[in-house]
């Protein structure tokens, strides 16, 4: 009996043991100096407090991070968007997204990013977004899309 109590009372009070990690990828689009990196890690750790950030390499382009708290990176990421650093969450891979969460897609992003960035867009590349990654599109980059006429809206 004193040990089940025993048992009890340090899982309860031991919260590493009770917390839950998450793992994330997200993916960097476009070229970034070692300062912005430095920058859009610094800010997630200051937007999700305990938060563990590391870029991987420049062959993957990722960042890295581990949270014991689940990370919503639709307003993270858009708020780094705003300041011209461009990431996705590829978590489960190149996956659409859809509805709040489109934002977040890879899709969705390489898209803003090449309506910014139109110098760099690969030849043949096209823009492949579902309804809700183009629905929640800026006007500018829609605008930008229909007259360039490289997109094509997928059933994903």
């Amino acid at each position: 009996m004193h040990l089940i109590v025993f048992v009890t009372l340090f899982l309860f009070w031991d919260q590493n043991l009770l917390a839950q990690e998450n793992w994330y990828v997200l993916q960097v689009i476009g070229q970034v100096d070692d300062a912005e990196l430095k920058s859009a890690m610094s800010y997630i750790q200051q937007a999700v407090p305990g938060t563990s950030v590391w870029y991987n390499d420049s062959r993957s382009n990722t960042i890295g991070c581990k949270s014991s708290t689940e990370i919503s990176w639709p307003q993270l990421i858009a708020e780094l968007r705003t300041h011209d650093f461009y990431m996705a969450d590829v978590t489960k891979c190149r996956c659409h997204f859809s509805d709040v969460n489109a934002v977040s897609s890879i899709f969705y992003v390489e898209a803003c990013y090449y309506a910014s960035h139109s110098d760099n867009i690969p030849e043949g590349w096209i823009a492949r977004l579902n309804k809700s990654e183009y629905d929640a599109l800026p006007e500018s980059v829609k605008n930008f899309y229909e007259d360039q006429g490289n997109y094509e809206l997928v059933n994903k």
